[in-house]
């Protein structure tokens, strides 16, 4: 099967797709009830005053393809399983699953010799599907949306969508590191592993703010290694190309940031110039803030040459001065780890937190438990 424009004749055909799913309520616009159905994923997708999340989601979808997303469910199905529980036409919602989740609209993988779909949240997911999206009506939307109305959800409850992990190298090698902590055992223990770029980079480049950072620094792991590369988002990689990558965000001072499960499906490596999550984390904090990380940057007074480049380097602006007090916001530190390699005095070191969080097994288990959490 081809890629996921739909044509002329395609379309004719989907709308007839309309009349057969059942139990919808015509009552009320599409478009407001895809935001609802949204809304009850992941960290959830909530409603703007200023009609920045319909504008943005009718930039993404047509229609058709709003209204059979809102009949899907978080459970992978085949289109002959969906079929059969839609009563829609089988070769014409074939054609439309794959087509969506070619747009990254939808969620694909592959169970052997089936292709099965499911809904997926806007993030993790379809926002970080829209990489090679060139609409710029979406992203006129996306960014006021984001950083408005969205961003105090995400990490609003207390369980976050995207957890922060330090690079082995900057950890005193008396810390017991568990593998979802460890980003070169999360890289080594992947089989299949690709590589995108950063979506938030790019974007910031397209408005003409190039902050300097390499732009290849996201990391896709398994299944969504598969759905990137299928869908022209990355290109297969080597663990050790992977690997080769960590060095990049040592010597950039980038932040490791990776899906809130054991098994995370990807890794980014952030700047705070150009991060959605990073700067929506600063802005709007909230209670996942504990569970960010697992670890915290304690600071030695009596080492301390007041340099101040922990206070330069710091992407959370965590640290400052006053006077000859160096003070760490403990509210803030994400425990990275930048500051601790950056200290030339080693006075700073990373310290395990005293209740260590352990993340869901995979990232559609995070998912439930956050969507659980959001009920209470």
């Amino acid at each position: 099967m081809e890629s996921g424009k739909v044509t002329v004749a395609k379309q004719k055909k989907y709308k007839n797709i309309k009349i057969k799913l059942g139990g919808m309520n015509f009552m009320k616009d599409v478009f407001e009830r895809l935001r609802e159905k949204l809304d009850e994923l992941g960290a959830g997708f909530p409603k703007s005053s200023n009609g920045w999340d319909v504008g943005l989601l009718k930039n993404l979808y047509t229609d058709e393809e709003a209204e059979l997303f809102i009949q899907m469910t978080d459970e992978l199905e085949t289109p002959e399983q969906v079929a059969r529980r839609m009563g829609g036409d089988i070769e014409i919602l074939t054609e439309m699953l794959y087509s969506m989740s070619k747009k990254g609209i939808l969620y694909r993988v592959h169970d052997g010799s089936e292709i099965k779909y499911s809904t997926i949240p806007f993030v993790v997911g379809i926002w970080e599907f829209q990489k090679n999206n060139t609409n710029q009506e979406f992203f006129m939307n996306t960014f006021p949306y984001l950083m408005s109305d969205f961003g105090p959800a995400l990490f609003k409850e207390d369980l976050p969508v995207l957890r922060y992990i330090p690079i082995k190298s900057e950890l005193n090698t008396n810390l017991e590191i568990m593998k979802y902590d460890d980003a070169t055992d999360i890289i080594k223990s992947s089989q299949r592993v690709s590589l995108a770029e950063c979506m938030c980079r790019k974007l910031q480049r397209l408005a003409g703010n190039d902050c300097g950072h390499s732009l290849e620094t996201c990391i896709q792991f398994d299944e969504w290694a598969d759905y990137y590369v299928e869908n022209g988002l990355a290109q297969y990689i080597s663990n050790e190309e992977a690997l080769e990558k960590l060095k990049i965000a040592e010597d950039e001072n980038l932040v490791l940031e990776v899906a809130n499960s054991q098994k995370p499906v990807l890794m980014c490596m952030c700047c705070s110039c150009c991060c959605g999550p990073m700067s929506i984390l600063k802005t709007f904090p909230g209670k996942a803030n504990n569970l960010l990380s697992n670890f915290f940057c304690k600071y030695d007074p009596e080492k301390c040459i007041k340099c101040d480049k922990c206070i330069e380097v710091c992407p959370m602006d965590a640290r400052s001065r006053n006077e000859d007090v160096l003070s760490i916001n403990l509210e803030k530190c994400v425990g990275c780890g930048i500051c601790v390699k950056n200290c030339s005095g080693k006075a700073s070191q990373l310290k395990e937190k005293q209740n260590q969080y352990i993340p869901a097994e995979t990232m559609f288990d995070s998912f439930k438990q956050i969507e659980d959490k959001r009920k209470q």
